[in-house]
């Protein structure tokens, strides 16, 4: 039972941070699933909201896939995942989602910057700037010890998650991305140290470019246009390394139609059965 003083810091921590216990009970039962079948695990999937809601590792349990993919996750994060996980005792494929935005996008430098404590307290991640409210170490012990959550047998990762649409925050989505890929500072460098990192202990990489809704692609020229960008370029930087890496590009995919997708990016669960049906033909195939 939640004693007095930690209902009163838990709520302190929402309303001051917004740390909210429903939050870190996610990255809480992404953890601990992954623990839970650690020894079967041998593709394991790291990136952002699109890979999270897009790859349904509950329909491939005889693959041993994995879906550590969390919503807003960088691919600094993502890489710091796969390092820490590394060593997992029958890894063989690390697949890195990436997005219009993920070559420039930074989770610190965002209004989400508050899910770098559960990065922190969870899974032990340094973050990769001083964190503007200190460490909360002891006010996140108390969330930890508070957590509750249920961790199904053979839980691989993900969850059904449908959301409401607004139109205004997918054009402002839009807009943000583009600028984001647009954004020099480098973090599509992350993408040849998760090379690197693979090489070394003889893992197969492939990074999996997230299939948008045709409305999506429309806006995003339109916005792109306005903001003065050549949409030609969105994954330019990414393609700097396409002789080295292996790269399963789904964003132009025409087997998905609007009605896949819940928003304009990302997939339904229907949405998600198709595509994940269709990455691992191409993975075993590769």
């Amino acid at each position: 039972m939640t004693s007095i003083f930690d209902k009163i810091i838990i709520r302190y921590l929402k309303k001051k941070y917004n740390l909210t216990k429903n939050e870190y009970n996610l990255y809480k039962l992404k953890q601990q699933g992954l623990e839970q079948n650690k020894d079967y695990i041998t593709t394991l999937f790291v990136g952002s909201s699109h890979g999270e809601l897009g790859i349904n590792t509950n329909l491939i349990p005889h693959l041993g896939a994995y879906n550590l993919c969390i919503g807003s996750q960088d691919l600094y994060y993502s890489y710091e995942l796969y390092k820490k996980y590394v060593n997992l005792l029958n890894l063989k494929n690390i697949c890195v989602t990436f997005s219009v935005f993920s070559s420039g996008y930074e989770l610190q430098k965002t209004i989400n910057k508050r899910l770098a404590y559960y990065y922190k307290k969870v899974f032990d991640i340094d973050f990769k700037y001083s964190p503007e409210y200190g460490s909360l170490e002891k006010e996140l012990n108390i969330l930890d010890k508070n957590s509750k959550y249920f961790l199904p047998k053979g839980y691989s990762g993900y969850q059904e998650t449908v959301s409401t649409f607004d139109f205004n925050i997918a054009i402002r989505d839009v807009k943000s991305h583009l600028k984001n890929a647009f954004r020099q500072n480098g973090q599509e460098n992350y993408i040849k140290k998760f090379q690197e990192l693979a090489d070394k202990h003889g893992h197969n990489l492939f990074v999996i470019i997230t299939p948008h809704s045709p409305t999506y692609k429309l806006h995003s020229k339109k916005c792109a246009k306005e903001l003065g960008f050549d949409y030609n370029k969105i994954f330019e930087k990414l393609y700097k390394f396409d002789k080295e890496i292996k790269i399963l590009n789904y964003f132009d995919n025409e087997s998905f139609t609007d009605d896949d997708f819940f928003d304009w990016e990302h997939l339904l669960p229907s949405g998600a059965l198709k595509f994940t049906n269709i990455i691992f033909k191409d993975i075993i195939n590769k």
